[in-house]
Order: structure tokens, then C-alpha cells, then sequence
């Protein structure tokens, strides 16, 4: 983007292969061409999570794969431990209590990184699950999904259910790897497309214990339907604009290469942290090494809207801090089509304001 800057969270700024993608109706209106995309989103996708297993294209939003997520992997009344240190890590837990799970919340001040040692101490003999939210956007601050996994593998019967919705695409899940059993995303964040799909990939285990919720519930895993690209997207599709601008978008990454990618990301990142102590402003995030390479969180204290108007006056939009942080602080992203020089541009613009308090 460079004519019209805007530095926002979700959705993000779209690459213009990816809007004139969804322009193109003599592939939106053959079933074939439709079928074939379905299935290279979904081997891209596995690409993005590092994963062999499958992976699942489901129209709707983030919000509402995260309570798929509780509703389809867990039975109405499981224990399920949900640590979070930000709003959307709060909502994976309310998504929980909502859908009738027994939701232990383990919460962690606004700044600080979620300890893996002390959600672990709050399973029980009843645990079926810890769900887990990768990046934290409200607050900036990445958890350690690594340390998650090791220590999640050595329980049987519990499942860690990762929200990449703002990772995914912009820094490395390596689910197999990493032993994660079920990640989920959006399209509308780093992948660089409009909202309206979202992806959960699912691995052997997972999968076993959705078999089993859904023969309970005499039904299929996630309707049975929504894993048959030819009834999802030729007979009623849904959302068929938005597939074949994920399909174009990650074209773009690969191209570019995903390593590279996630290079970039941090060191935008990075010049984008370095630049902000330089202008005399903390960020949220206490723990260096745990800062977001998508989201930045910016501390203001009481200044928070003053910046964000001022910003905009200079056709910079940005964050606002969420919920308690409202006055605060302001968020700065840096994922998906975020460039260095929207960056710079940024840094420049703020450093006038700064500048300009610091003369009047």
C-alpha cells in the first residue's frame, strides 16, 4: 500500500492481484476451476501451518471457528483450561463457557507472557483440553506454543487447540513439529484476503476424538459435509470470491517464500519496536523476546486517542488499545501487505508529532 497508508489490524490491506482475483467470473462460475483452487488452498494452508494432516476450509469468521473448535472436539460439560492475557485470548474463553464447556480461565496481566508451568498446574484428573491463543493482537505479545506442546504431548487425553488467527501467514506454526493438535486461522489477517473463510487443521488425534463427539451426537465431524469440496463449492458456494483470493494470496507467499516471509515480518517488526523506544514511548509487552512480529501495542499513557488522531490527520491509521487499555495504548500491525516504508512513514509521522508536542 502507498497511496492511501493505513497501518490496521484486521482486515488488512489487500495486494492488487489478490483484488483483481475476485473479478474473475469465468473462474467463479466453473465448478472445476472452483474444485481445483478449493484444493490448492488447502495444501497451501498445510504449508502455513506445517502440517501433513488435514486441513479444513470453513466459510465463516475466526470468532466462529474458535467456538467450533469447543463445540466439535469437547462434549457440553468437558474441562477445559483456557489461559489468556488479552481480550481475544478472554474471548476463546467465554466462546467455551458459551457453548456449555467447563471453562477454567487462567488469567495473566495485561503486558505479561502466559506461563506454560501455571496453566499447567490448573488440569485436573478431568481435563479434556487447553486452548491457546498464539498471538495475542490486543496486547502484542506472542506465547510459546513450543513449550505448550512438549508439555501438553505427555497427557493422553488432553488436546491443545491453537488460535493463529493473527500468526498464521506472518511467523512459523510448525504444528507437527511442535506437537499442536488442532490450529485454526482467518483470511482476512496476514493471509491477506477478505474476511469470510476461515481454516482449522486437525491431526490424527483430534480428529479421533471429533469422531467419537460427533457419534454421541449421532452426527459427522463438522457436519460431514464441510471436508467435500465438490458439495461445499460447487453445489452451494458459499464464499467463492473469498477462496480465490486466499488461492491468489498464497501464491504470493510462496513465491516469495514462507522463511523469507516470516523474516520480513520481523524485522519489520523490529525497526518498528527499536523506533518507538528511540521516540521515547514503552511497548505493552514486558518481555522483550515475547513482543508480536504482527501487532505491536504501543504505550501512551492518557494519550492513547490524542496520537491515534493526530496519526490520522497524517493519513495514518491506526490500533486503538481494546477494553481497558482504551486510553492507553495504540496498536500498530505489521502483518500481511505491510511494507517497510508503511512503516517508515509511520515513524516519521509520529516522530513530527512528537516533535511538534515537544516545541509547543
Amino acid at each position: 500500500m502507498h497511496s492511501n497508508k493505513q497501518i490496521l489490524l484486521s482486515p488488512t490491506n489487500l495486494p492488487k492481484p489478490v483484488l483483481k482475483s475476485v473479478d474473475n467470473w469465468a473462474i467463479l462460475q466453473d465448478p472445476n476451476n472452483i474444485k481445483n483452487i478449493y484444493q490448492t488452498v488447502q495444501n497451501g494452508m498445510k504449508k502455513i501451518f506445517a502440517t501433513a494432516h488435514e486441513v479444513l476450509v470453513l466459510p465463516g469468521s475466526g470468532t466462529e471457528t474458535m467456538a467450533a473448535s469447543c463445540q466439535h472436539f469437547f462434549a457440553p460439560g468437558d474441562e477445559v483450561v483456557v489461559p489468556y492475557n488479552g481480550k481475544f485470548g478472554k474471548l476463546f474463553y467465554e466462546l467455551a463457557v458459551r457453548v456449555g464447556l467447563n471453562a477454567i480461565p487462567v488469567e495473566f496481566a495485561n503486558g505479561e507472557d502466559i506461563d506454560v508451568n501455571i496453566t499447567l498446574s490448573h488440569i485436573t484428573a478431568n481435563t479434556r483440553g487447553i486452548l491457546v491463543t498464539h498471538n495475542e493482537s490486543a496486547t502484542g505479545i506472542t506465547t510459546d506454543i513450543a513449550e505448550f506442546g512438549r508439555q501438553v504431548q505427555k497427557y493422553e487425553d488432553i488436546l491443545l487447540i491453537v488460535d493463529a488467527v493473527s500468526s498464521a501467514g506472518c511467523m512459523p506454526i510448525d504444528m507437527d513439529q511442535k506437537h499442536l493438535d488442532v490450529v485454526l486461522t482467518t483470511s482476512k489477517k496476514a493471509l491477506m484476503a477478505p474476511p469470510g473463510l476461515s481454516f482449522i487443521a486437525v491431526n490424527n488425534r483430534a480428529w479421533q476424538r471429533a469422531e467419537s463427539i460427533a457419534a454421541d451426537k449421532s452426527t459427522s465431524p463438522f457436519g460431514g459435509n464441510l471436508v467435500d469440496a465438490d458439495l461445499i463449492f460447487t453445489k452451494n458456494a458459499p464464499a467463492t470470491e473469498i477462496l480465490v483470493a486466499v488461492y491468489q494470496a498464497l501464491q504470493l507467499l510462496e513465491a516469495r517464500g514462507l522463511e523469507n516471509v516470516y523474516t520480513y515480518h520481523a524485522e519489520n517488526a523490529k525497526l518498528l519496536r527499536t523506533s518507538m523506544k528511540d521516540l521515547g514511548f514503552q511497548l505493552l509487552a514486558k518481555n522483550p523476546s515475547s513482543a508480536s512480529n504482527s501487532v505491536t501495542c504501543i504505550l501512551a499513557p492518557g494519550k492513547a486517542k490524542y496520537y491515534i488522531k493526530e496519526l490520522k490527520k497524517r493519513n495514518i491509521e491506526v490500533g486503538v488499545g481494546l477494553d481497558a487499555l482504551t486510553e492507553d495504548t495504540f496498536r500498530v500491525s505489521t502483518m500481511g501487505y505491510i511494507s517497510k516504508q508503511d512503516i517508515t512513514s509511520f515513524i516519521r509521522a509520529l516522530n513530527e508529532i512528537v516533535t511538534t508536542d515537544e516545541l509547543n
